[in-house]
């Protein structure tokens, strides 16, 4: 009778133990749960006026720059000025061939979204995504300068060799 005695009070400590354990995950649980969240930090990302484009992008340090617009300083403004004398980019009153052609490199450089850039450069989404494809579509026509398409003749000595005869079929 006494070993039934003592298993019974095993057995309601036991349940005792349970219970506590479970109270107590409960009461964390619920102390999680109704923590405030903490506010996220603003980003530091500075906002550039039409005056503050020039100091701020192109008068950086060399590899900045680079960081930046993934492009040396130097081919930036060839770019820029090879972009103008062709007649495929111009200053607008607002915005400079400089800030097209950056706010260009800065989306392409970094897989960056319109909204980022509207708080960079202080422009609308529209006009960012306007002058990303003026920029886009000048590029493609300096295309047939920069680039020459690949000779479609195949030499004879491919053409005529028995071993490369899978790939002419």
């Amino acid at each position: 009778d006494t070993i039934t005695m003592s298993s019974d009070d095993d057995s309601e400590d036991l349940m005792v133990a349970a219970a506590t354990i479970a109270a107590a995950a409960v009461a964390n649980i619920g102390a999680w749960y109704h923590e405030p969240v903490p506010l996220e930090e603003p980003c530091e990302v500075p906002v550039f006026k039409d005056s503050d484009f020039k100091d701020e992008i192109l008068d950086v340090h060399d590899a900045q720059f680079h960081e930046d617009l993934r492009m040396d300083k130097r081919v930036f403004k060839k770019l820029c000025r090879i972009l103008a004398t062709k007649g495929l980019l111009r200053n607008t009153r607002s915005i400079p061939i400089k800030e097209q052609v950056s706010t260009f490199l800065y989306i392409i450089g970094h897989n960056e979204r319109n909204r980022v850039l509207q708080k960079r450069f202080n422009r609308s989404g529209e006009t960012i995504s306007r002058y990303f494809h003026m920029v886009l579509d000048a590029v493609v026509a300096l295309a047939p300068l920069f680039f020459q398409m690949p000779n479609s003749d195949t030499p004879s000595e491919i053409l005529n060799d028995p071993r490369f005869y899978p790939y002419f079929k």
